[in-house]
């Protein structure tokens, strides 16, 4: 998938789609920061910039910073902090204008969380239920068959519910751990973020989405 082909599929499957199943509501859309959902055509992500356009940048806006940041990572997270708390607005992607002008909104899940996205949930399981069944010299018609079963038995409202009520759980308990280190003259709507330097060593995540999937099987 890439920018192009995935807004063309909001334009002309997604919304369309919406409309018809939910005439007259309002739609919110769940998305990650895959690199085609928030490309923004002609802004260059932070991730771009040298590290000297980084530092140049931070040691603009805050100066004292800058010696606490060792890496490129610190360097792009003391931005994005900066650009917070000064209500330095990031452009709006495509997507958001798409969705906006139809009626609806965007909201963006926080990177490197999969456990707050129930399609990874489903995705999960589903993929569990064609693995338990591998046999060697499975055909492609054999897994497809199970790949239906499983979209079929996962597929239902009550446990698609589920999912979103459980992914739900899982940010309430965030939100309950993260309140206590959230400074006391901090504004109230203002986002928490997260070193990137921070997030598990991969494979870490996985463990813990497998714990989430055997819960929701």
């Amino acid at each position: 998938m890439n920018h192009p082909n995935f807004m063309e599929w909001v334009r002309k499957k997604l919304l369309p789609a919406c409309r018809k199943l939910f005439p007259g509501e309002y739609i919110v859309l769940l998305a990650d920061n895959a690199p085609y959902h928030c490309a923004i055509p002609d802004v260059e992500p932070l991730s771009k910039w040298s590290v000297g356009d980084l530092r140049a940048k931070l040691g603009e806006l805050a100066p004292a910073r800058l010696p606490n940041c060792t890496n490129r990572k610190q360097v792009i997270a003391a931005l994005k902090d900066e650009f917070a708390r000064r209500g330095i607005q990031r452009a709006r992607t495509p997507f958001e204008e798409v969705v906006e002008a139809a009626g609806g909104t965007v909201l963006w899940l926080p990177p490197y969380h999969p456990e707050f996205q129930p399609i990874e949930l489903f995705w999960g399981v589903t993929k569990n239920h064609v693995a338990k069944q591998w046999v060697p010299r499975r055909s492609m018609t054999t897994t497809e068959q199970q790949l239906n079963q499983a979209l079929n038995k996962y597929g239902d409202r009550e446990t698609v519910d589920n999912m979103f009520r459980h992914c739900a759980d899982m940010i309430n308990k965030v939100r309950q751990f993260a309140q206590p280190l959230v400074p006391a003259d901090a504004d109230e709507e203002e986002g928490v973020e997260y070193d990137e330097s921070d997030v598990e060593e991969d494979g870490e995540e996985d463990d813990l989405l497998d714990e989430e999937v055997d819960e929701v099987e």
